[in-house]
């Protein structure tokens, strides 16, 4: 079996939560200057680009909410 999810805490306590499938990454962490600092360190170890706010993934459709601050996963 394959593990897809990974999670960690920072210093500052923030949980991240990155999902991997195949070459596709998501990040998911609250403090946006947290999330610019992995895009940082993996940038340095791979060949990646930003695709931006995620609306599929895995053939899912991403809803996000920022007023409630929920994902919805359709």
């Amino acid at each position: 079996m394959d593990h897809n999810v990974y999670t960690l805490s920072t210093e500052n306590h923030d949980k991240t939560f990155i999902a991997l499938y195949v070459y596709d990454l998501l990040i998911f962490i609250e403090n946006m200057m947290a999330i610019n600092k992995v895009k940082e360190v993996f940038s340095h170890e791979f060949d990646m680009k930003d695709l931006g706010k995620v609306e599929y993934y895995v053939g899912i459709q991403v809803i996000r909410d920022k007023t409630k601050r929920t994902i919805n996963l359709m």
